[in-house]
């Protein structure tokens, strides 16, 4: 029986997170998974797009480089400078996520910049993993400082629009810097240590993920499967605990700690019912707390992980189009 895309991206991040098991994606996980199903575009605006696009190097304050496509609206409508978005993709894929984004967006009016994260794509490694949101977050804030620098004759105001990783990622971006005056955030979590508590009981405790579909991988799979009946919880909130620490989290704030700082900046949180990846809970949390009456909270019936845009495109569209309208506007 094989693993769906949404199972595999859960287990995938399990393994993977903060390089709690280095390498071990490489010997469990066959190269067909190479592309998930959201990433509908596989090279670059120019040739999926047919949209010139601008490559760029940005620097972090770590010393890394991020990689970047920024991409001006082809068609110029305003008599000032068009706003720009900033799409930030999920966990363990890059900026080829946002792609489809970037059309529909640049179709409306708005300038977009692409980015690999650090450790994503072709971005400058640290040799540190998927941070869920430690480091991601100072990437954003990077990427909103070069625009801010080096583009900023181009460009007007600066929204953010992010999937999973990305959208907790934008909500922490957002809360730090007030320059970002908008933001989308796609299947948020609200914590990361929630969300690693629950991608290993997940992993371990649910057959979607168990031990018979592990064990139909490789052998390293087998051993996997063979010990998960006997792990017990505390250990496992445990290893949650300690990936956070790996990740360089144990003193940074979650998305659900300051998402309140955003306001009064429109915010829009979508999340579907069916996600399994990510529980709708959190976008629920987020809107919440987020004690504002700009926010708005789209809950997509039959949604699931990541796959908004796929799947219900038209509405996605008209929903994101009449948000930004109302309260971000195309032109400065």
């Amino acid at each position: 029986m094989a693993l769906n895309t949404t199972q595999y991206r859960t287990l995938r991040s399990t393994l993977q997170a903060g390089h709690i098991l280095p390498n071990a994606t490489d010997r469990v996980f066959p190269e067909k998974f190479q592309y998930f199903e959201n990433i509908k575009y596989h090279h670059n605006p120019k040739y999926d797009l047919d949209l010139d696009y601008e490559s760029l190097d940005i620097p972090t304050k770590e010393g890394a480089t991020l990689n970047a496509w920024y991409v001006p609206v082809q068609n110029k409508t305003c008599d000032g400078n068009h706003n720009i978005i900033i799409l930030v993709h999920g966990a363990f894929v890059d900026r080829r996520e946002m792609l489809k984004h970037c059309l529909f967006l640049n179709q409306i009016g708005y300038h977009t910049i692409l980015f690999d994260a650090r450790d994503h794509g072709i971005s400058g490694a640290l040799n540190r993993g998927c941070s869920l949101g430690v480091r991601e977050h100072e990437d954003v804030l990077s990427v909103v400082e070069y625009l801010i620098h080096h583009k900023r004759g181009e460009i007007g105001r600066i929204g953010v629009l992010g999937s999973s990783n990305g959208g907790s990622s934008s909500i922490m971006a957002a809360a730090l810097s007030e320059k970002i005056e908008v933001v989308i955030a796609e299947n948020p979590f609200s914590s990361r240590i929630q969300q690693l508590r629950y991608s290993f009981h997940s992993a371990i405790r649910k057959g979607v993920w168990g031990r018979e579909k592990l064990s139909e991988l490789s052998t390293f799979g087998k051993v996997i499967g063979s010990i998960s009946s006997s792990v017990p919880d505390w250990f496992l909130d445990l290893a949650a605990e300690l990936t956070n620490y790996r990740m360089g989290g144990y003193n940074i704030f979650h998305a659900i700690d300051v998402v309140e700082r955003i306001n009064p900046r429109p915010v829009l949180i979508m999340h579907g019912d069916k996600d399994v990846h990510v529980l709708v809970d959190n976008s629920q949390e987020l809107y919440k707390r987020a004690n504002n009456k700009n926010a708005e909270l789209w809950i997509v019936e039959g949604g699931v992980h990541a796959l908004l845009f796929n799947h219900f495109e038209l509405e996605y569209k008209k929903r994101v189009k009449n948000f930004l309208e109302r309260n971000f506007g195309v032109c400065e």
